[in-house]
Formats: C-alpha cells, sequence, structure tokens
C-alpha cells in the first residue's frame, strides 16, 4: 500500500510568524527577506515568507541555505517545474522539499504525492508540505515514511523581537509615519494580553479593495462574543502614511459590518471619526472624546474590554 496514506497533520510552528509587506505606488507587496525582492500578495506567497521567517527565526537554517523555485525538470513535464523551498545541508546538498499552499487548501494525499514526484530529481532527505496552518512531513530513504515531528534543529526564539517596534513596522502592522505616540498605541494593542496575535488566533482576511481607498486586508485577531458571533481586530499600515485600527463583525458566518478608525486622527483637536459599513450602507460616525482620550492614555483595563467598547459602534 502506498506509505503516502499513513500521515498524521501538525500545527505548523510558522503559524506564529508573519511575512514582511512593503507599499510601492499604493500597492501592498510581499517582500522576501532573502532575496531582497517584492512579490504580489498571494496566499500560498504569504504562507512560503511565513515558513521563511520561522526557519530564520527558529531554526539553524540561515539565508544562504535557503533556495527559492528551484528548478526542477520531470520526464513527462514539458517545461521544468519549481519548487517553493529547498532546504540545504550545510554541505549545500538537498535536506528537505517543502512545497506551499494557500491558507484554505486542505492538505491530502494529492498534495503528498506531488511533492513526492518533484524530488525523483532533487533526491532531498525530507519532503514537507504546508498551508500555513499544518504541516506533513515525510523522510525518503527505502520508501517515504510520514514523520511524527519535523526533523529540523529547533532553538529557543528571543521574544524580544516581538516587542521591536520594527517588527511590526516591517510586517505591516505599524506605519513607520506615525507618531511615535500612536506607534506606542498600537504596539501596545498589539501586545496586550487579549489582543496579542498569537499562533492559533491570527487570520489575514482578505477583504474587498472596493471597501476603502486603502487596504484593508491583513492579519486579524479573531475572537468568539459567543456561539456564531465573531470579531477580528487588526493594527494595520495603510500605506498612506497612518496607523489604522480595523474592526470586522461576523454573525452566523457572513460578515455584518467592517469599521476603520485612523490612529493618527486620535490626537487632533477635531475630525475624530470613524467609517462604518454595514448592510445598510456606508457611514461616517463620530467617536466618543472619551473612547479616544482612555485609547491614548493605554489602560490596560480598557485594552482588555476594546472588544466591547467597538461593539458599541455596531449597534
Amino acid at each position: 500500500m502506498n506509505p503516502l496514506f499513513y500521515f498524521s497533520y501538525m500545527i505548523t510552528s510558522a503559524k506564529r510568524h508573519f511575512p514582511q509587506f512593503r507599499f510601492s505606488d499604493e500597492a501592498k507587496w510581499l517582500f522576501n527577506p532573502v532575496l531582497k525582492r517584492r512579490f504580489v500578495n498571494r496566499p500560498e506567497e504569504r504562507v512560503r515568507l511565513q515558513y521563511v521567517e520561522f526557519l530564520l527565526e527558529e531554526t539553524d537554517f540561515n539565508k544562504n541555505r535557503i533556495g527559492f523555485e528551484a528548478p526542477i525538470k520531470l520526464p513527462e513535464a514539458e517545461n521544468s517545474l519549481r519548487a517553493d523551498l529547498v532546504l540545504y545541508t550545510h554541505s549545500m546538498n538537498p535536506f528537505a522539499l517543502i512545497e506551499c499552499k494557500s491558507e484554505n487548501i486542505r492538505l491530502n494525499n494529492h498534495t503528498a504525492e506531488q511533492i513526492a514526484r518533484y524530488n525523483r530529481r532533487l533526491n532531498a532527505k525530507y519532503l514537507m508540505v504546508t498551508n500555513g496552518t499544518e504541516e506533513i512531513w515525510y523522510s525518503i530513504e527505502d520508501q517515504i515514511t510520514a514523520l511524527s515531528e519535523p526533523p529540523l534543529n529547533q532553538k529557543n526564539a528571543s521574544p524580544e523581537y516581538v516587542n521591536s517596534l520594527d517588527y511590526w513596522v516591517n510586517r505591516g502592522f505599524i506605519c513607520a509615519k506615525s507618531t511615535n505616540g500612536i506607534k506606542q498605541l498600537a504596539l501596545k494593542i498589539l501586545q496586550s494580553n487579549r489582543l496579542t496575535l498569537g499562533p492559533d488566533e491570527a487570520q489575514y482576511l482578505d477583504i474587498p479593495p472596493t471597501l476603502a481607498a486603502f487596504p484593508l486586508d491583513h492579519y486579524y485577531y479573531i475572537s468568539t462574543i459567543e456561539p456564531e458571533y465573531k470579531m477580528g481586530i487588526g493594527i494595520l499600515d495603510n500605506g498612506r502614511g497612518s496607523t489604522i485600527l480595523s474592526v470586522v463583525l461576523n454573525r452566523e458566518g457572513k460578515n455584518h459590518g467592517i469599521l476603520w478608525i485612523n490612529l493618527d486622527d486620535l490626537t487632533a483637536t477635531n475630525g475624530r471619526k470613524a467609517t462604518l459599513i454595514t448592510p445598510s450602507g456606508k457611514r461616517s460616525i463620530d467617536l466618543p472624546e472619551k473612547f479616544s482620550q482612555e485609547l491614548i492614555k493605554k489602560d490596560d483595563c480598557f485594552l482588555k474590554n476594546i472588544r466591547n467598547q467597538l461593539l458599541l459602534f455596531f449597534d
């Protein structure tokens, strides 16, 4: 029987990492820190660069031992195929062939067999396929054997990098042009106990580009308020010089509304407004002065209850 049928899903350690983003001509691009190139913001590319961040931060693989889109010529294919990632040993022999799928692709026998075909020419010792949430590892010796844990030398990642303002700026959460006070406010929200973007809660939401004059799609913290009632809260760089607090409300699997606040406007003497879109339409709403003042104070108690405060805008 084909050994590929025997595998177990692992929750990927890369889930707690985020790819880097850059803006150019008001477009949002993914940034590859190894190749120093921009890539179109596609789901499978986010997964690939997310895994690269994990490799660089939590394993002994450095930039020189990570290969991208290595050409693989198969007899049955007219053109060469390209491997998403190839990891190399210190002697630069192929160590692992990695295939990255979109976040919404379910891993199965087909995806595993595909990567096994690719490896017929590469002859890597290990195979792995991931969708950014789960991953499956195989060892290639006399036969293909599913593994119960990754064959990687993982190191204890320093928690300090997630406390760095540059970390969140480079990953599209905080705008470098925001005032220092707003940067610290955004950092406080990202780090707060209830709103920290953790390994299980963070999801990339593809917000329709027609809703706003800037991209609202990004990683959001998803919290369940009650059954069939969820809220996504995101902090993001709008690519136009401001940091945005964005909130998506979902009821019974359908988006009920989206609201965003330009955090840089909170310190203004006037114009403290939010934009709200619900099934009834789009409108601008005034932010209560108390909301602005308490948010700027970065009070921990307020941040823990921020979901309830934001829910009031949807009533």
